[in-house]
């Protein structure tokens, strides 16, 4: 009420305002050149200890994120048992970022249809029908080989999505779908969602495609050991 002289000052990285500093007298008293100064050089030092620490927490967060994808790594590539796979990929998926339902989805080839390999909604499993390749969002992911991503119920909405389970009527908001790539070929989608907004950035895609690139590997190789012990098992039948 009685201010007679307000300094307001910037704490700003790069071209980007991080914060405002105020100071402010009352009576009679003023701001000289040297209170500038001063005021400049606190404020100055104030933002390059703010970035500092703000580059550290980035710096922790990324390397404990890759210690996430290396963990998850010798899980996946440990077990030839697709469940297992699909669950260490979930656990995984959700140290590396929040998420409300996660999704693996796999292309049959031979019957051209999207399998619903592995869906959790809030920690219950999801139980979903095949559909068409060519429709839905995981269609769309695994013709173009691109993510997607979404930060607000009217983009999530725009996606040519297939609604699986019997849920409430909440509806998702944020969205990360990334391709499951092996040999030049996308074999999947692996997606994270979320029915808050704003939860996921270019960095989670990034992060959670190299996850569902470590998963692929895994399932391709549960796959074809299958594969080898049905030959197997047929080739012993008619030796006998």
């Amino acid at each position: 009420e009685n201010t007679t002289a307000l300094l307001v000052l910037p704490l700003a990285s790069g071209q980007n305002l991080s914060a405002l500093v105020f100071a402010q007298m009352t009576g009679e008293a003023r701001f000289g050149f040297n209170e500038l100064e001063i005021a400049k050089t606190i404020t100055n030092q104030a933002t390059v200890a703010l970035e500092n620490a703000r580059l550290f927490q980035l710096s922790v967060r990324t390397a404990d994120r890759f210690s996430i994808l290396n963990e998850t790594s010798s899980l996946v590539n440990s077990s030839l048992n697709p469940e297992d796979v699909y669950m260490a990929a979930r656990k995984a998926a959700e140290r590396l970022v929040p998420l409300d339902s996660f999704v693996i989805t796999l292309l049959d080839v031979e019957k051209n249809e999207i399998e619903p390999a592995y869906m959790v909604d809030r920690g219950r499993r999801i139980m979903a029908e095949r559909v068409p390749f060519g429709k839905g969002m995981s269609s769309q992911v695994i013709a173009s080989g691109k993510p997607i991503l979404t930060s607000t119920l009217e983009q999530a909405s725009s996606m040519n999505t297939v609604q699986a389970g019997e849920g409430d009527d909440e509806e998702t908001r944020s969205i990360v779908a990334v391709p499951m790539a092996l040999g030049g070929k996308t074999l999947g989608m692996l997606s994270a969602q979320s029915y808050q907004e704003g939860m996921y950035t270019e960095e989670d895609v990034q992060i959670l495609g190299t996850l569902a690139n470590q998963v692929i590997v895994a399932i391709q190789n549960g796959r074809l050991f299958a594969e080898t012990q049905s030959l197997a098992s047929q080739f012993e039948k008619r030796v006998i």
